[in-house]
């Protein structure tokens, strides 16, 4: 996301949108962050 990770921590909670540290260096799943984009989307309706 090439954002630091206290300005991501302000925009979506570590709860809503689990996180992996390795090191200095903060990964995500792939699949948390598709459901995560998908559960809070607007509009577009689903299809």
């Amino acid at each position: 996301m090439q954002i630091g990770v206290s300005t991501l921590d302000t925009k979506i909670p570590p709860s809503a949108l689990p996180r992996i540290k390795l090191g200095k260096s903060v990964r995500f799943l792939r699949s948390d962050v598709e459901a995560y984009v998908l559960e809070n989307r607007i509009g577009g309706g689903k299809k």
